[in-house]
């Protein structure tokens, strides 16, 4: 997919045995519009799903609720 505006995302940190969680403890994130990103199946909490973004210096995993690319 690719946005069709600025996202304010979750970082990922990873937890045990090398599972992804969304970041609350870090600042945010802010996608830039009309990036590609690779919605992943992992769910996180708050309704959060992941993304990969390959940003160029390598792919980050990022969380958003889908909901956000619905609102203005």
């Amino acid at each position: 997919m690719t946005t069709n505006k600025q996202i304010l995302a979750r970082r990922s940190k990873i937890g045990h045995y090398g599972v992804h969680y969304p970041d609350f403890e870090s600042v945010g994130v802010v996608i830039p519009k009309n990036t590609t990103l690779t919605q992943l199946t992992w769910i996180g909490g708050n309704g959060l799903t992941a993304h990969s973004w390959d940003r160029g210096e390598g792919t980050a995993i990022v969380w958003f609720d889908l909901a956000t690319l619905a609102t203005e």
